[in-house]
């Protein structure tokens, strides 16, 4: 699987969660749905060695943007996602920037940075333009959720 192009033909993706619309790195790595958690699947290693790559991925930032849980997002969908915030529909919060950091103590820790401090600057769509870039089915996700 070349999790990139994943990444890059959705735009938008979760990294284990579950959505009616929205597609999930692990299912894809998996071949299926998963139930409960990602490591005990019999194929937790290749999942993780696929997320670990995408994690230093300069095209992909990962946020809590659906439902609160860890979101990917290609950059194609960085302008349109900022529109939205700049105009005050979409909370600066859900596109903080999650990084996980390998600690001395070998453990991994999340690091979280606002989005002001991540994303570039770059031309803004008007928000309309910005729904249709994101499509409607999509836009409509992230703009009903709080």
């Amino acid at each position: 699987m070349d999790a990139h192009q994943f990444v890059k033909k959705h735009g938008i993706v979760l990294v284990s969660a579950k959505h009616d619309s929205i597609p999930s790195v692990a299912a894809e790595v998996a071949g299926q749905p998963i139930s409960g958690s990602w490591w005990a699947h019999q194929k937790g290693q290749e999942i993780f060695r696929v997320l670990s790559k995408l994690d230093g991925d300069e095209d992909i930032v990962t946020t809590r943007l659906i439902d609160g849980k860890l979101t990917m997002i290609h950059k194609r969908f960085w302008p349109a996602l900022a529109a939205l915030m700049k105009a005050g529909k979409l909370d600066a919060k859900r596109l903080t920037k999650v990084e996980s950091e390998h600690t001395e103590k070998g453990s991994h820790e999340n690091r979280e940075i606002p989005a002001a401090k991540w994303m570039p600057q770059m031309e803004l769509p008007d928000p309309q333009e910005a729904v249709r870039q994101l499509g409607k089915a999509l836009a409509e996700t992230l703009l009903h959720q709080r």
